[in-house]
């Protein structure tokens, strides 16, 4: 990226999960399908196959994430951006 000369990398920090979503076929103008999120339904769903992530676990993961990553990416002269989970859920899956 440094060397292409793409100053801001915006990753998304959503660990093991990727996006929660309740509604994977919401329909929105036009008859568009996007997805969507609705706490009430993901009450008492079912867990995935990972099971129940704490907030300090996803902290954690953060923690080793970034230090494998700023120091590559100040040398590369990048600066970096986060995108926090969506929904942020404390815990995930419970």
């Amino acid at each position: 990226m440094g060397q292409l000369g793409i100053p801001v990398w915006c990753y998304e920090w959503v660990a093991v999960l990727n996006w929660v979503r309740a509604d994977k076929a919401f329909v929105s103008h036009g008859g568009a399908l996007v997805t969507g999120y609705d706490h009430r339904k993901m009450i008492g769903a079912p867990l995935t196959e990972h099971g129940s992530i704490t907030e300090d676990e996803l902290w954690d993961r953060l923690t080793y994430f970034l230090e494998q990553v700023v120091t590559v990416a100040e040398e590369a002269n990048i600066k970096l951006a986060m995108h926090p989970d969506d929904p942020p859920l404390s815990p995930i899956g419970s």
